[in-house]
């Protein structure tokens, strides 16, 4: 360091030695002058008053640069201390023992410079009260910023349910109708969500439970109406099969018992259930009547598995699959008719298939037509075909089961009803 007097100002010098390469001869230096302007201008940053005195001093040469107020004990502090530096002497911070001001030292690693301060006692204190006074305003701060978020998420939580719980209530006292709205897309938004297709099903099956007992009070009321002439009926057949019997009329005896047994048992239907059984033995009686029509023209071939013959289904469901292979199947056939019944189990249910090899039919545009009927099939009433079985069996079990076609043009066709295993059905029903 050092005074240039033409510029009146204090010059710091840098100088660096250049080698060859890092480990052979030196060949010159660089030499650096820097005025005190540019150092002030960092220095000036850490000055908090006037009463601070910071300066620059490389050790063992004179001091470089001074700001703050020299005067009174500080002066003396000052030339103390420089002059120990430069003499190569590091004042500790104990060496200058001062009431009123704290002495700081702080070297760099890099350059031959040192920073030194002398800072009064009351500033330092100010400081204190000021850094303390900024931490218990930054701590009350956080505090309130913690509070606030805290009721506003406890609001955003609570909310929701106080007005999910609210809804319930309602709904709960009659209103089914309420549905809950202006639902987030979080747990709560997914939890009411789920709330309400709950409802929604809820409402369905509730319906669809009304619609059931509409058609089966229309069912019963139906029953009811058409028991006086039915009953008359196969009465009378009953009297006619006697009387063909006693005057040896053996065919028409049969005939009348057979379409007596068919009237008494396709008007009993009270009961929507019977047995495999029942309904085979009603099957061969109508396929009596039939072959006596047709002159014994169809073969039936039954096949039940053994266990399956007190299964409940559907009472009148395998007739009419019989009947739709002899009029859309065997009616136009020519030469060998033959109708096959085969019963198997399948898991928890059993699949019941009648099978022809007749004409065939359009599987496809039936098949359709099964999957888009609806309950209209059997509030219609107008005959029991694979419409109304198909409605009915569904309404019992559920979409799942149902009737299906197999077919092929000149190859026959296969008619299949798949049903639950629901139990057998004893003599009481």
């Amino acid at each position: 360091s050092y005074y240039n007097k033409s510029r009146q100002t204090s010059i710091l010098r840098f100088v660096v030695k250049i080698y060859t390469d890092r480990t052979t001869r030196k060949i010159g230096y660089i030499v650096c002058d820097v005025d005190d302007k540019s150092f002030m201008n960092i220095v000036q940053k850490y000055v908090y008053s006037q009463g601070q005195l910071i300066w620059l001093q490389p050790l063992g040469d004179r001091p470089f640069l001074l700001t703050g107020d020299l005067t009174g004990k500080k002066s003396e502090y000052y030339h103390t201390i420089t002059q120990l530096v430069q003499n190569n002497n590091k004042p500790g911070i104990n060496s200058l023992v001062s009431d009123d001001s704290v002495f700081f030292e702080i070297p760099q690693i890099k350059y031959n410079l040192t920073a030194f301060s002398l800072t009064p006692q009351f500033l330092l204190e100010e400081s204190n009260r000021v850094l303390s006074r900024n931490l218990v305003i930054i701590a009350v701060l956080i505090i309130i910023i913690f509070s606030f978020a805290s009721i506003v998420l406890s609001k955003s939580l609570t909310t929701p349910l106080e007005n999910m719980v609210s809804t319930m209530n309602r709904i709960k006292e009659g209103d089914t109708s309420l549905r809950l709205e202006n639902l987030k897309q979080d747990e709560i938004g997914k939890l009411g969500e789920t709330f309400n297709e709950m409802l929604d099903q809820i409402e369905n099956l509730i319906a669809k439970e009304y619609q059931s007992k509409l058609l089966l009070n229309q069912a019963e009321y139906k029953a009811l109406q058409a028991q006086v002439n039915p009953h008359f009926l196969y009465n009378t057949l009953d009297t006619m099969s006697s009387i063909a019997a006693s005057q040896q009329c053996s065919s028409v005896s049969s005939l009348c018992k057979a379409l007596s047994n068919i009237f008494r048992y396709s008007m009993n239907m009270q009961e929507p259930l019977t047995t495999i059984e029942k309904e085979i033995i009603h099957i061969k009686n109508y396929m009596y009547v039939m072959n006596v029509r047709m002159m014994n023209s169809i073969d039936i071939d039954i096949k039940i598995d053994p266990n399956l013959w007190n299964e409940c289904i559907p009472r009148i469901s395998l007739q009419p699959l019989v009947e739709n292979s002899i009029l859309h199947g065997l009616k136009n056939k020519h030469g060998e008719k033959r109708i096959e019944i085969v019963a198997a189990p399948c898991g928890e249910d059993m699949i019941i298939s009648v099978i022809d090899n007749g004409v065939g039919m359009d599987a496809d545009k039936i098949n359709k037509q099964l999957e888009s009927s609806n309950y209209n099939a059997l509030e219609k009433g107008f005959s029991i075909g694979l419409d109304n079985i198909n409605a009915r069996v569904k309404l019992l079990f559920g979409d799942k089961y149902g009737v299906h076609i197999e077919s092929a043009k000149g190859e026959g066709s296969k008619v299949t009803l798949r049903i639950p295993r629901v139990g057998s059905k004893n003599e009481n029903g």
